[in-house]
């Protein structure tokens, strides 16, 4: 009497059915994961996109100088980027230049603090940015600023300066506003 394969037969296609059927769907989860996970990169970037839209229509038409956020919150240990827009009003091309100088802190008690020795641990970059700008050109400076895991809370205060000058080496730099614009930046 012969034993019959088709059992066996059907039990390797089953395993091997089986098998080919688990790794498909794990390539499936794989690639849902890649989809969705670049739909994340893909909503942050639209907001950054809004922000700078926004930041665009905070500033009128008539501002010479224009600040986006006047006052913003960063965490310690974290890095933002804030914006100033220049706009070159005067008749001839300039090179304009954005330095950005902490002055001040109001500290968790209320105290106003001025000591340098404190004031150097939050991190902006005081060292200008030139650019030459075009009569009627605008120009956006980015200001990047970092706060420090042992910055103190409180409220900083950074003065922003624009001075103008001449195009060439050896620039004599005029202020472009009479007073400073202000950014406050508050770390909790």
């Amino acid at each position: 009497m012969m034993r019959s394969k088709k059992g066996i037969e059907l039990s390797v296609n089953f395993l091997v059915t089986l098998i080919l059927a688990i790794v498909v769907f794990g390539m499936a989860i794989y690639l849902a994961s890649i989809i969705f996970g670049g739909g994340e990169s893909m909503a942050e970037k639209k907001f950054e996109d809004f922000d700078k839209e926004v930041g665009e229509l905070a500033c009128y038409a008539s501002d010479n100088v224009c600040i986006h956020l006047k006052t913003e919150t960063i965490q310690r240990g974290k890095f933002k980027s804030l914006a100033v827009t220049v706009k070159n009003v005067l008749p001839t091309e300039k090179q304009f230049r954005v330095i950005v100088k902490n002055t001040k802190m109001i500290d968790a008690a209320g105290q106003a603090i001025t000591d340098f020795q404190r004031l150097s641990l939050f991190g902006v970059d005081v060292v200008g940015r030139t650019e030459t700008l075009s009569k009627g050109e605008k120009k956006t400076f980015g200001i990047g600023v970092e706060v420090p895991k042992t910055a103190e809370s409180g409220q900083y205060t950074l003065d922003v300066n624009v001075d103008y000058a001449e195009p060439g080496d050896n620039p004599k730099w005029e202020p472009f506003i009479d007073r400073p614009y202000k950014i406050f930046v508050t770390v909790p």
